[in-house]
């Protein structure tokens, strides 16, 4: 018997939560003895495809004309059973010849937005008929794209993105806290208020932590000019693009999301994974990851105060996070295994 072949599309392999989950269950699906494979309309020189290439997982990034993408995208997904979108902005290519490929589509939003432009309605309206099954991260972003591009009769269904585990063992954490911020410098992502919230903090509570920065974006020379400004510079550190994740998370000891939106962030389920605790907006999937003085901190969006004091609370209180994140650590053993998650894509994939 043939292996099932399977294609991710994925719109670059730069850093970010939907990246890596597609790498992650790539590599679990190889294991299943799947023939699977990624295609990306990034860069060749996208920090994650030496990642894919480490994971041995085939990995085409479209380069040249208009046509010659299309042509290769059409090439490598024709004899395919199972092709699996995780990006809008590959639709928006796909769209030029979705009617001649296999039927049998799967779409994931892994974002909340509703994707409301006209553009994008559009966009929408010319796929729908061609899509087998769309599935979502949370419930927020089922929601909100159903509310803006109906879909009513598309087969719908949340399944949440799962994490590999750590084996890394909590260690007791004391003064400077080191607190985290991980993903796209974007203004969706609004990490100036990270540090806008730690500039309410006096210069002696200020010594009792550290900021940060992993990933880059048209926000990075914003939030360093702010650093110049207003905090001294020792206290931030920017790290760029990492691609281990282990160096990632052995860097701080609390996550800050301060996100306006988001889906189910891969950020909080592997800061979770790591046991450790997370500080996050109350927007999306997050209070899905987040239970308030269980498993990290609710905070409202763009309120720098609150998230001042939830700063002081725990410089203040280091101890308690060794319990918040142990929590966590079970939370995401318990609800968001990616074996589980694996299981749920395959009663898609194979369904009638």
């Amino acid at each position: 018997m043939s292996k099932i072949k399977i294609v991710h599309l994925v719109s670059s392999l730069n850093i970010g939560g939907a990246e890596r989950f597609v790498i992650d269950l790539s590599t679990l699906q190889q294991k299943q003895d799947k023939d699977v494979q990624i295609i990306s309309t990034g860069a060749p020189n996208d920090i994650l495809v030496n990642s894919c290439k480490q994971a041995n997982i085939p990995v085409t990034v479209l380069t040249g004309s208009k046509f010659a993408k299309l042509l290769t995208m059409f090439l490598r997904m024709r004899t395919s059973d199972v092709v699996h979108v995780h990006s809008p902005a590959v639709m928006r290519v796909m769209s030029k010849i979705i009617r001649f490929l296999p039927g049998n589509i799967v779409y994931t939003r892994h974002g909340a937005a509703p994707l409301a432009a006209q553009h994008w309605v559009n966009l929408h309206k010319k796929v729908m008929r061609y899509i087998k099954y769309i599935t979502f991260v949370s419930p927020e972003g089922q929601q909100a794209f159903h509310r803006t591009h109906g879909w009513k009769d598309t087969p719908s269904k949340v399944i949440a993105n799962g994490v590999l585990l750590s084996d890394v063992v909590a260690k007791p954490v004391a003064l400077p806290i080191r607190f985290g911020s991980v993903g796209r410098m974007v203004p969706l992502k609004n990490q100036i208020s990270l540090l806008k919230a730690a500039a309410k903090l006096t210069k002696e509570q200020q010594q009792g932590m550290r900021i940060a920065f992993f990933g880059s974006g048209e926000c990075e020379s914003d939030l360093k000019d702010y650093v110049s400004e207003h905090l001294a510079e020792e206290l931030v550190t920017f790290y760029g693009n990492v691609s281990e994740r282990e160096h990632i998370y052995q860097q701080f000891d609390v996550l800050v999301v301060t996100s306006e939106t988001e889906g189910l962030s891969m950020a909080i389920l592997e800061t979770m994974a790591s046991r450790k605790a997370t500080i996050a907006t109350r927007v999306g999937g997050n209070p899905l990851l987040v239970q308030d003085t269980k498993t990290g901190w609710l905070i409202d969006y763009d309120k720098e105060a609150m998230l001042a004091e939830r700063l002081v609370d725990i410089i203040n209180n280091p101890s308690m996070l060794t319990e918040t994140g142990e929590n966590a650590y079970q939370l995401v053993k318990h609800d968001y295994s990616l074996d589980a998650t694996l299981a749920a894509y395959d009663q898609i994939y194979f369904s009638e």
